[in-house]
């Protein structure tokens, strides 16, 4: 049911037997499940005027939900109710910050693109989280305040980032993209030995901390930056692509 201006889903109400649900961009500023409609396991709410979706109930067989570009300045996600979760769209809202709880266990990738937030908590028992899109989310401040160590991708480019601290613990990292940010410096915790591209280009790095264990790493991407000297440690021996132009200068 896709761009129709629809205001209201009485239309549901004998559409027990759906299992995909799509609505999106139409006119909805409220949405709530109708009584019987249980079995959904995607359900598309892009591209309406929703700011806020607090009612989950029914939802315990959703394996995907979107709710991207809406007006959401707050999302609470319920500890239980949404176990079968694995891709979640929350990209192209207002949200500043955000709780992912251990509940929604089976949750693959996160999407949080064009939110202006300022920190997120992924709990750590989300063992099966591995893409975390945060690409233009976040303003100058931001925490990523923990994480679980299978996360694989990690976007957090195109954002105005000046500083930014890592959690411990990603040994599963194997992408961190940083590209478009505004860094001056990057130090990067310990424990990255799965890490294989690190692209930080056209930030304003002037100093550049890698820790020793980055064994895996094939490709680390620092041109467009401000950096005079660089030291490397020994560790990188499978080190493959190195990009270093367009650097001592602004950026």
């Amino acid at each position: 049911v896709y761009d129709n201006n629809l205001t209201d889903t009485a239309f549901l109400d004998d559409l027990t037997g759906l299992s995909a649900l799509g609505i999106s961009s139409n006119d909805l500023a409220d949405f709530a499940l109708p009584d019987g409609l249980t079995g959904l396991t995607m359900l598309n709410l892009r591209g309406n005027r929703l700011d806020t979706f607090t009612n989950f109930d029914g939802l315990d067989q959703l394996s995907e939900l979107n709710l991207s570009a809406n007006n959401l300045t707050e999302l609470t996600l319920p500890d239980d109710g949404l176990t079968e979760l694995a891709v979640l769209h929350l990209d192209g809202n207002e949200l500043r910050e955000l709780v992912v709880p251990g509940g929604l266990a089976k949750l693959n990738a996160l999407w949080l693109s064009g939110n202006r937030l300022r920190t997120l908590t992924l709990d750590e028992s989300l063992t099966a989280l591995s893409t975390l899109n945060l690409a233009n989310a976040t303003g100058r401040e931001f925490e990523l305040a923990s994480a679980p160590s299978t996360l694989t991708e990690l976007q957090i480019q195109g954002n105005q980032l000046t500083d930014l601290s890592l959690p411990d613990g990603l040994t599963g990292l194997v992408s961190l993209d940083l590209v478009d940010n505004r860094l001056t410096s990057l130090a990067l915790p310990e424990g990255l030995d799965a890490l294989r591209t690190l692209n930080v280009s056209r930030n304003n790095i002037r100093t550049l901390t890698l820790p020793d264990g980055l064994s895996g790493l094939l490709t680390l991407d620092l041109s467009d930056n401000q950096l005079t000297e660089i030291a490397l440690p020994e560790s990188l021996t499978r080190l493959r692509d190195l990009h270093l132009w367009n650097n001592n200068s602004p950026a």
